[in-house]
């Protein structure tokens, strides 16, 4: 294969890359639902980062701006889907979350708490955990894969529960990569 034939194959595919990005974004899934984008939290445990788990983001409708606000303060169905990358101890789990309901402003320790309460023992590596808002009942709710699950109603807590990776999050950049597909 010549050097040309070579850089217009490159170029063919990176269109197609592009042009795949681009539907995906702007279609939604079967189930209604538009991805917005995708990341891996981390946990820094010097000299060494730690996957803990993976993180999706979708919504029924797009925000009118990209940015992490809009996503915050949207008032539709929404999810978030992680998925465990390692066995992970409930109770660290915890503190990360209630660390950021803290560092987002938002105080109200007994929704928290009885939010938090579908996280207990071992999350194993492969477990799934669904945090989603239903925009109709206004209530967010967590769901652990086989597991537990707890509901909190109104608007102020989903959007403390989106605050949490939209928000002032860790890592910073948390939030731009969860909004990358739009």
């Amino acid at each position: 294969m010549s050097t040309k034939q070579l850089a217009l194959l490159v170029l063919l595919l990176v269109g197609v890359a592009v042009l795949t990005r681009d539907a995906r974004a702007s279609s939604p899934s079967p189930d209604g639902y538009y991805r917005t984008g995708e990341a891996i939290q981390t946990a820094n445990h010097w000299p060494f980062t730690i996957e803990v788990f993976a993180i999706w983001h979708d919504t029924k409708q797009l925000p009118a701006v990209k940015t992490r606000q809009a996503m915050i303060d949207l008032d539709v169905d929404k999810r978030f889907s992680l998925r465990m990358m390692r066995d992970v101890d409930a109770d660290k789990l915890w503190g990360g979350l209630r660390d950021g309901f803290r560092r987002n402003g938002y105080d109200d320790s007994v929704r928290i708490d009885r939010f938090l309460s579908a996280l207990s023992g071992t999350l194993p590596k492969g477990k799934a955990v669904w945090i989603t808002y239903d925009s109709q009942a206004k209530v967010t709710h967590i769901v652990v894969d086989g597991g537990a699950s707890a509901t909190i109603d109104g608007v102020p807590f989903m959007k403390a529960a989106w605050s949490l990776w939209f928000g002032k999050s860790k890592p910073s950049d948390m939030g731009d990569a969860l909004l990358s597909q739009l």
